[in-house]
């Protein structure tokens, strides 16, 4: 019953002002497969931020889903060597 609660929440804390917060919800929702988090964490790959984009590419990595591949392919020639190195660790 608390997961019908708490899902919407985490996939609203998505779309977060702060960075933080939204990691922390990329993570919890990948970590239990949530697939409707992928669209709003991929488009984070396009964020000017490198930490942004780094964690990004980590939590796609963690959600392993296959939709993910094009927009972390995408992102292979960001400027960012922290972020290609964690987009090859992902994928």
């Amino acid at each position: 019953m608390r997961a019908q609660f708490t899902r919407p929440r985490l996939l609203a804390a998505l779309e977060d002002d702060d960075p933080k917060v939204r990691a922390a919800a990329g993570r919890v929702l990948a970590q239990f497969g949530v697939g409707e988090a992928l669209p709003a964490i991929a488009a984070w790959l396009r964020d000017s931020g490198v930490e942004v984009k780094r964690e990004a590419a980590v939590i796609l990595g963690l959600l392993a889903d296959p939709a993910a591949v094009p927009a972390l392919v995408r992102s292979l020639s960001d400027a960012g060597a922290e972020v290609r190195l964690q987009v090859i660790v992902a994928l």
